[in-house]
């Protein structure tokens, strides 16, 4: 496969045509920095990214930032919350998925103060 082709969910081989696939916006590629990071983007939206990343140096500087964030925080010692402060925030992050809202703790007294967590 090149890299103008993808792989159809059926595993069939397509050619794309990368002057037609549909811009991706500034404000999409931030939302996607970890997915492509992981390479978990589909082949369609990866080839998208990608190309946006070619025709954009401040979205092409905020994944190398990224990245080196990444790489850096491999370097940090693990922290072990407060098991209370752990117990709150897995159910506050049950509560969001079910929901599907963004997570707010700005209210938990148990992580309120306590820097890194």
């Amino acid at each position: 496969m090149t890299d103008d082709q993808i792989q159809s969910d059926s595993g069939d081989t397509v050619d794309l045509d990368l002057d037609e696939v549909a811009p991706i916006l500034c404000s999409r590629v931030v939302t996607l920095l970890g997915d492509f990071a992981d390479g978990e983007l589909p082949p369609a939206e990866h080839a998208r990214f990608e190309a946006h990343l070619a025709s954009c140096p401040a979205c092409a500087t905020d994944l190398a930032g990224y990245l080196e964030v990444i790489r850096l925080a491999g370097w940090l010692p693990g922290i072990n919350p407060p098991p209370a402060a752990e117990r709150r925030l897995r159910a506050l992050i049950a509560q969001a998925i079910k929901r599907n809202e963004p997570i707010d703790n700005s209210q938990d007294e148990t992580i309120k103060d306590r820097p890194g967590i």
